[in-house]
Formats: C-alpha cells, sequence, structure tokens
C-alpha cells in the first residue's frame, strides 16, 4: 500500500508532525521557522519556507494548518484594534486562511481559536476542548474539516465530579499531548484503512 503524505502547515513544534509519523505517514512540517522538535530533525521533514509556496505540489494527501492567529482571534482588545494598519494585517490574516483552505489537496484541517475566521469566513466545523482528549484544561479550538471525519472523544465533567476534570486525567496519564492524540485520531479515522498505519495507530490511542 502506498505511504500517505501530510503536510503540517505553520507549525515549528513538531508535535503534530511527529504524531502522523507515529501513525506510519510521511509527514513534514512547514514554516517560516526552523523545527524544535528532535524527531522532526532527525528525520529531516521539515521545509523552512512560506507554505504557500509548497501546498500546490500534488504528493499531499492530507493538510492540518494552524494559521496564525494573531489577526483572527477575538482575544486582542487594544485601543489600535481598529487602525487602519492593524485592519490590513486582518486582511492579510483572512487572505491566509483563504488561501490555505483553497489548497489543491483533498483532505484539509484548518485550527485556530474562536474568532474572525468563523463569523467573517466560513463556520467552523467542530469545536474540541484539551479536556476532551484527557487534560485538565480548557482551550476552546475550532476546527474547518474539509473532507475529514470530526474528531472523535470522551466529554467528561471538568468540574471534578466523577470522570471529571483533573480527576479522569490522572486515570489516563498516559495519553499523549493533546495535539498528538487529535493528530492521530484523525489519522486513525481517516487513513488507517488504506495505509500500514492501521495496528500502529491503534496501540499508539490505547489508554
Amino acid at each position: 500500500m502506498r505511504e500517505i503524505s501530510v503536510l503540517v502547515a505553520c507549525e515549528y513544534s513538531g508535535t503534530v508532525r511527529d504524531a502522523f509519523e507515529d501513525v506510519g505517514c510521511n509527514a513534514w512540517s512547514c514554516d517560516i521557522l526552523p523545527t524544535e522538535s528532535e524527531q522532526t530533525k532527525a528525520s529531516g521533514k521539515h521545509l523552512q519556507r512560506d507554505v504557500l509556496s509548497v501546498i500546490n505540489d500534488p504528493k499531499w494527501d492530507i493538510m492540518i494548518a494552524h494559521p496564525p492567529c494573531t489577526y483572527l482571534s477575538f482575544a486582542y482588545a487594544g485601543k489600535d484594534r481598529y487602525s487602519v494598519e492593524r485592519l490590513q494585517k486582518k486582511v492579510d490574516a483572512y487572505k491566509f486562511f483563504v488561501d490555505l483552505w483553497s489548497a489543491p489537496i483533498e483532505h484539509i484541517c484548518i485550527e485556530n481559536p474562536m474568532g474572525y475566521a468563523h463569523t467573517g469566513l466560513l463556520p467552523y466545523t467542530q469545536i474540541v476542548e484539551p479536556y476532551y482528549f484527557g487534560d485538565p484544561y480548557t482551550k476552546r479550538t475550532c476546527l474547518w474539516l474539509k473532507n475529514l471525519p470530526k474528531l472523535t472523544y470522551y466529554k467528561p465533567d471538568i468540574f471534578g465530579d466523577e470522570g471529571g476534570g483533573v480527576q479522569w486525567s490522572a486515570r489516563r496519564a498516559t495519553f499523549m499531548r493533546t495535539e498528538q492524540h487529535r493528530a492521530a485520531n484523525m489519522a486513525a479515522n481517516l487513513f488507517c484503512p488504506l495505509s500500514v498505519a492501521q495496528k500502529n495507530a491503534a496501540n499508539f490511542m490505547r489508554v
């Protein structure tokens, strides 16, 4: 069976790229910064350049993109939030988001916090929280999915009742970081029937 090629856009941590590699995919990251991951460095699969220069390569089967949220998030409330300079940067961020979403790649996931991408461009497909995957934290995260299944998860009671919050996470101490589990979950849901990663993905996500 052929290898599944994954592009992780706007990532230098290596977290998601490494997770896809761990389940048997031909995974590459791309960012204008060098990678911080020793695993990615060892593989030599980090492209330090503008991701728009590589998204048209026909080899990609899936792209996971993390566009910068500086000008897309609702979080900033500074006095210059309506300045011409900041508004122009917001327009540029919109265009970058659309360029990623419009890439000629069959399967696409874009991740960003709740913000202007949802209200001004395209409604999100799914919202997830870190505590859905075993971490005792909240950080509302939107996913825009194209030809990809929604992530599956167990949604505990974060406020500490049975199965909730920190207690639930402690019983799942072997869980990977949230981002790694998301990546492995998505790879298993979509690609494992098509690749040699099926057995590896099952082991990767076992708790």
